[in-house]
């Protein structure tokens, strides 16, 4: 395959200078935030030989002087509009539950991309509607504390981060002040014992203080207890804890939830100072109109995909191009879609 990488302001000049050099048939491979309003996509195209490519504009497509423009819900298409390919994307929206205002924005952002090619349509018009931003464990510099309601995957989350840290041959101190539930320091110790590293224990917000002052300053993760959103007070304790920890938070949440609800979760724990937000399970969820609306409706940038069970390889960072491919094929393995 031959590929190259291109950077661009947004994702829709990224993809238009794709389109330049490989045209219609061009495979994208990989999409990054890379920050300060840049992006960057690899593309490349599946062919064994193939010429130099050019960057010289391609012609204008030809347009009907006698075709009329279609209507589809609220969206107007072109003469050369695509129609099937928006009604496709269409389809796989409502059987992921988008609400409708949702649904019709999404396509009225995909038809503005002049491309046959659904999942890129889709993934530009994501790119536009939603904000992403990726764990980079060797960029951080505090503390990480995830947090989120009971049982929805911290501690596992947390366990993915370090053996991706340990790959990575970053040292890490692992926290957990989950001394509220029954078995949560056991959990994660048994984790860490895995991973070949300690956990520590802090039972209050100056003891977590101390410990902070103590360990080596590296990759510092810290775990805590699932916490009712919906609770001024356990929300104000878990603040606590935060501050002491003078770290980012960031929400952990499943994907699998009523999406009304897990907004009203996010939008209470984003007076914490949250930022970003993980969903697990993605790999069991069969609709994924819950992270979209929930990160519309809060304000949260999209981070990190559970989707599978192993602590070693069970976080894909989310993008456009991830997500796209979710919703418009469920039949491809998570995996192998972010390979």
């Amino acid at each position: 395959m031959h590929f190259k990488t291109f950077t661009a302001r947004t994702m829709r000049d990224a993809l238009d200078q794709v389109r330049q050099a490989y045209g219609e048939e061009a495979v994208i491979l990989s999409t990054h935030d890379l920050g300060q309003g840049r992006v960057e996509v690899t593309a490349g195209l599946e062919r064994a030989t193939v010429e130099a490519p050019s960057f010289a504009p391609r012609p204008p497509t030809p347009q009907p002087k006698t075709a009329a423009a279609k209507t589809h819900g609220t969206v107007t298409f072109g003469p050369t509009t695509p129609l099937e390919q928006y009604q496709d994307i269409e389809r796989a929206l409502k059987r992921h539950r988008f609400p409708d205002r949702l649904l019709y924005r999404l396509i009225d952002l995909a038809s503005s991309y002049d491309t046959v090619d659904p999942t890129m349509a889709l993934a530009g018009a994501l790119s536009e509607a939603l904000n992403f931003s990726p764990i980079e464990l060797n960029k951080l510099q505090k503390p990480l504390v995830l947090v989120g309601p009971p049982g929805v995957g911290k501690t596992v989350t947390i366990a993915k981060l370090a053996a991706r840290a340990l790959l990575q041959n970053s040292p890490l101190n692992l926290i957990t002040v989950d001394t509220v539930h029954l078995g949560g320091i056991e959990q994660l110790s048994s984790f860490a014992s895995a991973l070949n590293i300690k956990a520590h224990v802090a039972r209050s917000p100056d003891e977590l203080s101390a410990l902070l002052k103590r360990l080596p300053p590296h990759l510092t993760l810290i775990d805590t207890w699932g916490a009712n959103p919906f609770d001024p007070d356990e929300l104000d304790h878990l603040y606590g804890y935060i501050l002491a920890s003078q770290g980012e938070p960031v929400l952990v949440l499943p994907a699998g939830y009523d999406k009304s609800e897990s907004a009203d979760i996010a939008k209470n724990f984003k007076q914490m100072g949250i930022l970003r937000v993980i969903f697990t399970r993605l790999d069991v969820a069969r609709r994924l109109s819950c992270p979209i609306t929930t990160a519309l409706q809060s304000g949260l940038m999209l981070s990190e995909a559970g989707v599978t069970p192993h602590i070693a390889d069970g976080l894909i960072a989310m993008d456009p191009l991830f997500l796209a491919e979710n919703l418009l094929n469920l039949t491809k393995d998570h995996k192998e879609l972010a390979a």
